[in-house]
């Protein structure tokens, strides 16, 4: 159709090579701990393979991992999807040979440094809320909690149907009746 296109966000996904890395020599160690935004997923390796933790909820299969960075909608937009969607068509185009899919549930409104003028709102209930919110959000996917704060999917694990997990966005909360 002539409906022009609108951008309703932005995804960073990190696509890291590491099976590749270690057959040219590199350690997967060296790899993730060269970016600020790679490091913290260190915490998914013990020696030269998977966490213990990350074997027992996902069954990884290969070496590579995906991580989804940065997931951000327009307020406008949130509540129909879009995140689910555009995660989902990430895990699609850059997942396969990936053994893990991984991301930080972090509510990117608490991510700016001190500001005066948003202190109060940024109060820590608030913040432990949103995440455990952005936690059960992603869940919905697939992905599982770690002990460390991190969320994992492998790539082999089954998805629901996204028309399951869409189905949950925007709607209504049911008020709880009496029945007598």
């Amino acid at each position: 159709g002539d409906d022009p296109e609108e951008e309703v966000g932005s995804v960073q996904a990190i696509l890291c090579r590491l099976g590749e890395a270690m057959d040219d020599g590199f350690e997967w160690y060296d790899v993730l701990d060269s970016f600020s935004e790679t490091a913290p997923y260190l915490e998914l390796f013990e020696g030269d393979d998977w966490s213990d933790q990350v074997q027992e909820v996902c069954e990884p299969l290969g070496n590579d991992l995906l991580i989804l960075d940065r997931m951000e909608v327009k307020e406008r937009y949130r509540g129909n999807g879009f995140g689910l969607m555009a995660a989902n068509s990430c895990m699609r185009a850059f997942g396969p040979g990936c053994g893990v899919v991984a991301l930080k549930p972090f509510p990117l409104q608490y991510e700016s440094k001190f500001n005066p003028e948003t202190e109060a709102a940024h109060d820590p209930r608030a913040f432990q809320r949103d995440k455990m919110k952005l936690t059960r959000y992603w869940a919905r996917l697939g992905f599982k909690l770690l002990e460390n704060g991190l969320m994992v999917m492998g790539t082999t694990s089954k998805r629901p149907p996204m028309s399951q997990v869409l189905s949950k966005s925007r709607m209504p909360r049911r008020k709880s009746q009496k029945v007598s």
